[in-house]
C-alpha cells in the first residue's frame, strides 16, 4: 500500500472516530447535578453499610473541613475505626433537599442509622445533616465530592449520649 493510500485510510478512520464520538456525546443521557449528588450520598451510604472505607473516602474532598475541626485525615481515622468495629449499620437517608449553585451545592438530609452489635441490638440514631458539596475534576471527569458536613444528632439512644 502506498503512502497516499495509508494517508487516506488514516483520515477516513479519524473521521469515523470523530463522528462516533459526536454521536455518543449527543445520545449519551446527561445526569442532573442533583441526581449525581444523590448517587454520591447513596455511595457513602453503601460504603458505611458494607464497611468499605475506600468507597467512603472516594466521596470526601481532599480539603474537607467542617466547623467542628474535622479534616480529611480525621475523617479517615473515623472511617478506619468504623471499619474495624464489630458493629453493623443500616443507613436510611431521607428528605433530600439539594440546592445547586454552579460548582457548589448544599444538601439537607435526615439520616436514620440503625447500629447493630452483640450488646445493644438495633439502636436507632436520627440525625439532621447539612452537607456542602463541590464539583471537582477527577480522572478526566467532573465529580461531586463532600466538602463539609454539619449537624448534631437530633435524637440518639441513651447508650450513645
Amino acid at each position: 500500500m502506498s503512502w497516499k493510500a495509508w494517508k487516506i485510510t488514516l483520515l477516513v478512520l479519524a473521521g469515523l472516530f470523530v463522528v462516533a464520538l459526536a454521536v455518543w456525546w449527543l445520545t449519551n443521557p446527561r445526569i442532573s447535578d442533583e441526581r449525581q449528588i444523590q448517587n454520591l450520598v447513596a455511595k457513602v451510604e453503601h460504603g458505611v453499610e458494607t464497611k468499605s472505607g475506600h468507597e467512603i473516602m472516594e466521596c470526601v474532598a481532599p480539603d474537607y473541613k467542617d466547623s467542628s475541626g474535622l479534616d480529611r485525615l480525621e475523617i479517615l481515622k473515623l472511617v478506619n475505626s468504623w471499619v474495624r468495629s464489630p458493629e453493623q449499620a443500616d443507613v436510611s437517608v431521607e428528605d433530600y433537599q439539594i440546592k445547586v449553585e454552579g460548582r457548589t451545592a448544599t444538601g439537607h438530609f435526615t439520616v436514620q442509622v440503625y447500629l447493630q452489635d452483640s450488646d445493644w441490638g438495633r439502636s436507632p440514631l436520627q440525625m439532621g445533616l447539612e452537607v456542602r458539596f463541590e464539583k471537582r475534576w477527577r480522572r478526566l471527569r467532573q465529580v461531586w465530592l463532600v466538602k463539609a458536613a454539619e449537624g448534631p444528632a437530633l435524637s440518639a439512644p441513651e447508650e450513645y449520649l
